[in-house]
């Protein structure tokens, strides 16, 4: 067996317990050969599909696993490192796999969750009633279940833009590992999203104001948001970058710092909305800098 062979059981495997490791797999480790070698994307995916295969067979993975791992990873991985290795442009990468992604995460809310929140539903409805079985009737208990409900509601009102945030996360995670170690560089501290994307962010804004559509609306408004936080990444690489490479205890700080507070990761895609406006790493004014010296 090969080595490529085993790295595409290996991404197979993940896949079948989490799509969000097997993306980053993929990209970041298996992203080198796919890039170097002519038609091998189609040979690579067929042990991987295999595994997959058998784990259906086992009864490990479901629909939603069908979905997520067999179409989405394919779809995602094949396009994003097939843009990568015609355009040589992580920019354009990165693009690509959010388009991929986007229309995925709308497919699989109207198409694929319905039917698992359905069977999860049930299974939850199981476990409250065997809570209220176990523990003693009362506020404490009433207000346990009222916070199981609501979280559970709340994760089906967004599951649209929380599966976009997170395989977006992903998809950004796998292709920056992979930029350090291939020809094809990533000046990731420069990078600068296209202006368009604000129009996208006011149109789900004019969504939300639709009564019947606030929910789609709030859903899209998440989802373009998150596509901010990569240069809000950026800006942050831009200042702290060499402070951060140069000690895993601040990237360990870093890491827990986002999982203990989520919030922070919506304040730096905020910041890199208004970069757009404010161009806080200055980047338009230091090229005009070089042209001047360049054409003096």
């Amino acid at each position: 067996m090969s080595k490529k062979s085993l790295y595409a059981i290996i991404g197979g495997t993940i896949a079948v317990f989490s799509p969000f490791w097997a993306l980053v797999f993929i990209l970041s480790i298996c992203g080198k050969f796919l890039l170097e070698e002519e038609n091998y994307n189609l040979k690579f995916y067929i042990p991987f599909l295999i595994v997959f295969v058998i784990g259906i067979v086992l009864g490990i993975s479901d629909s939603l696993h069908i979905g997520d791992s067999l179409i989405f990873i394919i779809l995602i991985t094949s396009t994003s490192l097939y843009v990568l290795k015609h355009k040589k442009n992580f920019l354009l990468s990165v693009l690509s796999g959010i388009s991929i992604n986007f229309i995925y995460s709308i497919f699989r809310f109207y198409f694929i969750w319905p039917k698992i929140f359905s069977e999860k539903s049930n299974h939850i409805t199981e476990i409250i009633s065997q809570v209220e079985g176990l523990v003693p009737k009362g506020q404490e208990s009433e207000i346990f279940i009222k916070a199981i409900t609501d979280s559970w509601e709340k994760f089906d009102t967004f599951q649209m833009a929380i599966f976009f945030f997170v395989m977006s996360i992903a998809l950004y995670l796998g292709l920056f590992f992979l930029s350090k170690k291939i020809e094809i560089k990533w000046n990731f501290k420069k990078l600068i999203l296209p202006h368009e994307i604000v129009y996208f962010l006011i149109a789900s804004m004019v969504v939300y104001l639709i009564p019947n559509l606030r929910i789609i609306g709030l859903n899209l408004f998440i989802i373009v948001l998150s596509v901010f936080l990569l240069e809000g990444f950026a800006i942050i690489n831009f200042y702290w970058g060499q402070l951060f490479s140069s000690s895993k205890i601040l990237q360990a700080v870093l890491f827990f710092s986002f999982f203990l507070n989520p919030y922070l990761l919506v304040l730096i895609a905020i910041m890199g909305l208004f970069d757009i406006w404010f161009d806080f790493r200055k980047i338009n004014k230091m090229e005009d800098l070089n042209e001047d010296h360049i054409s003096g």
